[in-house]
């Protein structure tokens, strides 16, 4: 099993590069049978692609990420146009709503809560990275415990661009907050295909995020 939860597609207007369909194709392409979209901010693609999907045998789920951003600045360093992203996992797009695509954002609760609202897990994407910089170790911990307390579901510790220490220490965090561990690639097309390539890396991952697949399975 290959699993990738964090895929964009032309409908992430800003950076994605193919349609939905022609983007699940390389998903089969490299042996991906489980995935979600995840577009940024809106779930337009979605019915294109669990079209695709269901075609080329890809177990699919609607999903979206969201930019969120805190009601203050959680950290020193950060001002209050900080934010992050966070992945809807498995959510019902009727539920989603438009969404603005510059600030102001969601707050973190907002955002998680819309996902648990549209049936979904709230995953925290990249966490050692976010759009404002990469954060520190003390900050990601810090944002993590922060994220637990508002409802968070889950951290994407097995992050295909994360190096093997920070993949070990996001992993730390997720194991000590008992959150779920998603796995993804950050596919935009060109950005993120050369570790669609890495096989036996994509299983090992998706055998690690199987209590996450699971949980998604349930909630079919």
């Amino acid at each position: 099993m290959k699993a990738n939860f964090h895929i964009h597609t032309s409908f992430s207007t800003l950076d994605g590069e193919q349609s939905p369909t022609k983007t699940f194709e390389t998903m089969a392409e490299h042996g991906i049978t489980v995935a979600a979209i995840t577009d940024h901010d809106n779930v337009n693609g979605c019915a294109e692609a669990r079209e695709a999907c269901a075609r080329l045998g890809i177990e699919y789920y609607d999903g979206i990420e969201l930019t969120v951003q805190p009601e203050g600045s959680p950290l020193p360093d950060f001002d209050s146009i900080f934010y992050i992203h966070v992945l809807g996992l498995g959510v019902n797009p009727a539920k989603i709503g438009k969404l603005n695509i510059f600030p102001p954002f969601l707050t973190f609760k907002q955002g998680i809560d819309l996902i648990h609202n549209a049936g979904g897990l709230a995953v925290w994407a990249h966490p050692l990275w976010g759009p404002s910089g990469q954060f520190h170790n003390a900050e990601t911990e810090i944002l993590a415990g922060i994220l637990k307390d508002l409802g968070i579901d889950g951290m994407e510790v097995y992050y295909a661009h994360f190096s093997d220490e920070n993949l070990a220490f996001v992993e730390k965090i997720a194991d000590r907050l008992k959150l779920l561990k998603s796995t993804g690639t950050d596919y935009h097309g060109a950005y993120g295909a050369k570790y669609l390539k890495n096989s036996a890396r994509l299983e090992e991952f998706a055998e690690k995020a199987l209590p996450l697949i699971e949980r998604l399975r349930k909630r079919k």
